[in-house]
């Protein structure tokens, strides 16, 4: 433990959140979709006689609720069952953790849409999670990265979710305090979105 009595791994829990957050939302949901596709399954809109918008509307939904309980699971597991260290509210911090899977489950819908085989889809995953883990200001501060890309990186999903975080859990911030953050994400959700949905349209992903 350090000085003040707390850990070390304390104040890795911010971005550990960021991470599993867009990690596991993104990678689940791609998987999730892509893995209807022949060979290993049959399009839902070949079953059900839906249009493309329609089962877009219902994928995102359904990804979403899964995300609500996959925020329940990994927010309760982190400070009930590990004992993580949380100066601020545990009820703000799963909120925003569940804002933040949306984010990303947005994100897996836009990665789902673009690729059309598992093995691109697990390739390109970590990868993007890894740029944006990059632009996050973890490894290295946003203050020593390049103008044009410090500027990028304060607006990218996981560098508002890991500074949000440590607000949180770090600094005891309340909700409130966070809402620019959520408005963003917010933002990135519907741009997504838009864009996914555009093109789950548009092309033939068979």
């Amino acid at each position: 433990s350090l000085p003040d009595g707390s850990r070390l791994l304390d104040y890795l829990t911010p971005i550990v959140l960021a991470i599993v957050s867009y990690f596991f939302s993104i990678q689940l949901t791609v998987l999730r979709i892509v893995g209807e596709r022949s060979p290993w399954g049959v399009l839902d809109r070949d079953l059900l006689a839906l249009p493309r918008f329609s089962l877009y509307l219902g994928k995102l939904a359904a990804n979403s609720l899964i995300a609500f309980f996959q925020s329940l699971v990994v927010v309760a597991a982190v400070f009930l069952l590990f004992n993580a260290f949380l100066r601020g509210s545990l009820v703000s911090v799963f909120l925003f953790f569940f804002a933040s899977m949306l984010a990303g489950v947005s994100l897996g819908l836009f990665f789902s849409a673009v690729v059309k085989s598992r093995e691109t889809a697990m390739q390109l995953v970590p990868l993007a999670v890894l740029v944006f883990m990059a632009l996050s200001g973890f490894l290295i501060e946003v203050k020593d990265m390049p103008p044009a890309v410090s500027s990028l990186s304060l607006i990218t999903p996981m560098s508002l979710s890991f500074h949000a975080f440590s607000d949180l859990v770090l600094l005891g911030k309340t909700l409130g305090a966070v809402v620019p953050s959520i408005l963003l994400l917010g933002a990135w959700f519907f741009l997504i979105n838009l864009l996914a949905g555009t093109i789950f349209c548009l092309r033939d992903l068979k």
